[in-house]
């Protein structure tokens, strides 16, 4: 989808955007994150190894327990990082998330990762999965906004954000604070975002002095000097 967008909105740039971070890392001290949709910590992500090797700071955040259970095990030994198990929603409360359940079927070792508030983004992996509907899931998961996770662990800046929501990423990067935080990188997951809102969320980081770099399913923002 967002390479068929791209000449629509000038073309995000195409970098690998994990050495993106390894240079940002090696040049940046005492580096503050958020990561909202951080599953277990390790698996497919692309700040574990920077989070431990060199010292960041930061939240981490999950909403389904028995992942969040796996994230805290993967972080018990550093201390600067702090978990949080729920999502981050436009209000403070409860809602409804939809999600496979845990299970040693022999699931792709993906399966985990694919909760979301939008149940048509899970469905659309149906196909991948045998016996689909005998795993898909709702429950209630606890919610807050973003402002009111920053006002709880009191932070005064944030030097990167990654957010990997299945579809909810531009609604997160709305509420970011621009006249009080000014993240240096933003780091989102675009490959659930329908062509007009990814267009949006475009426009409105370059609006905000952000460049944009891409690959296959996310895109980085980096605020221009």
């Amino acid at each position: 989808i967002a390479n068929m967008m791209f000449p629509l909105l000038g073309k995000p740039r195409k970098a690998s955007l994990q050495k993106i971070i390894s240079r940002f890392s090696k040049r940046k001290d005492d580096i503050f994150f958020i990561q909202i949709g951080s599953n277990d910590g390790v698996t497919r992500d692309p700040l574990h190894r920077h989070i431990t090797k060199d010292q960041w700071r930061g939240i981490v955040v999950e909403p389904v327990r028995y992942i969040y259970e796996k994230l805290i095990e993967n972080y018990r030994y550093y201390p600067r990082v702090s978990c949080e198990n729920l999502a981050i929603a436009d209000e403070n409360g409860t809602r409804e998330f939809y999600r496979l359940k845990e299970s040693d079927d022999g699931l792709p070792e993906w399966y985990d990762q694919i909760g979301s508030f939008n149940p048509d983004i899970v469905e659309t992996h149906s196909h991948k999965i045998n016996n689909f509907y005998k795993y898909y899931i709702t429950e209630q998961v606890d919610c807050i906004t973003l402002e009111t996770l920053l006002k709880r662990h009191n932070v005064q800046k944030i030097d990167l954000i990654h957010i990997d929501t299945e579809g909810y990423d531009h609604e997160i990067i709305k509420m970011i604070n621009f006249d009080k935080f000014n993240p240096e990188i933003i780091m989102f997951e675009h490959k659930h975002l329908p062509i007009e809102t990814y267009k949006e969320v475009i426009h409105f980081l370059k609006e905000k002095h952000y460049k944009l770099y891409s690959e296959k399913n996310d895109t980085m923002a980096i605020l221009r000097g």
